[in-house]
């Protein structure tokens, strides 16, 4: 598809979905990795600027990303968000940086050395865990349906707990401390993980959907030839982080878009007033969307936000 006829139906969704113009009456969620970083870690001079257009315009720009807090703000770095919300970890963490603020709520105040190795502080304004229960259900019952799969959880504070075996080669970026697997089963428990080398996605949701789990949010993808389980607490996703910040800031549903490529982008794609899905991503989430954009090669999310601006 030409670049011209992706920003005019973007332009035409946009205009039938009533999204006002860019500026201090729009709420604009962005997924990360796929959406905002491609895969060789270098964020495109073209996003950036587009990204910083709608901030100069006073655009309310919100990350919604997979990643926990301290892998997340290097690349709100890197993109130049000095003062940033950003949902974290699915929707399980909201966390401020620098002077962001939502409608006043500063956060509690939180110091730690990101994945980047830097020292920052940062305000936690909301953090989800896991019921203890469901997560020790889980545990059980996905480590005897996938005894050669890997597991790890990640805690509220302190650095993500693998279980011995688990290769750090899996990691991006490789931090974490290997501990016994009976040591998983913690009180504050924001995200498991499972690793089932050679499972595609939807073979391994599947199958997870049969096993009789409880009070988890279950998202399936693929990464390095293996399938990834990825559970935070039952009912909490990018979508129900963003509807809480939405009414925070007081803007009305249809003042909200969200950009993203990823299974853990649906429900925030079916959520937001526009839904805009980059071009590389998979069927069932290009279905989710009001309407696609080029793909992260081609600068896509540079495409959706630059038509935005002239809307």
């Amino acid at each position: 598809m030409l670049m011209t006829e992706i920003s005019n139906n973007i332009r035409a969704a946009a205009q039938q979905a009533g999204i006002p113009a860019a500026g201090p009456g729009l709420m604009l969620l962005l997924d990360l990795d796929g959406t905002v970083l491609p895969d060789d870690g270098v964020i495109r001079q073209r996003v950036r600027e587009a990204v910083h257009a709608h901030v100069d315009a006073g655009t309310h720009v919100v990350i919604a990303t997979g990643r926990g807090r301290m892998s997340a703000h290097p690349v709100a770095e890197m993109l130049g968000l000095d003062s940033a919300v950003m949902i974290c970890s699915n929707g399980n963490e909201t966390v401020l940086t620098g002077g962001a603020t939502i409608n006043g709520v500063e956060g509690r105040a939180y110091e730690a050395v990101t994945d980047g190795g830097q020292k920052v502080s940062m305000r936690l304004a909301n953090i989800t865990t896991i019921e203890p229960a469901a997560l020790e259900n889980a545990l059980h019952q996905m480590h005897k349906a996938f005894p050669d799969a890997y597991f790890a959880v990640e805690p509220a504070f302190g650095e993500r707990m693998l279980a011995d075996g688990f290769p750090f080669t899996l990691l991006h970026p490789q931090r974490g401390v290997h501990v016994p697997y009976e040591e998983l089963f913690i009180d504050d428990c924001i995200r498991m993980f499972m690793v089932a080398p050679g499972l595609r996605p939807q073979e391994l949701q599947d199958r997870v959907d049969r096993l009789n789990l409880y009070g988890l949010e279950v998202i399936a993808s693929s990464s390095w030839d293996s399938g990834w389980v990825d559970a935070g607490r039952a009912g909490v996703t990018k979508a129900t982080a963003g509807e809480v910040v939405r009414e925070e800031y007081g803007f009305p549903p249809h003042a909200t878009v969200a950009v993203g490529d990823g299974g853990n982008d649906v429900d925030m794609l079916r959520w937001a007033g526009l839904g805009v899905a980059m071009g590389q991503a998979a069927d069932f989430v290009q279905e989710a969307a009001d309407v696609s954009t080029g793909t992260i090669w081609e600068d896509g999310l540079a495409i959706a936000l630059e038509t935005l601006l002239e809307n």
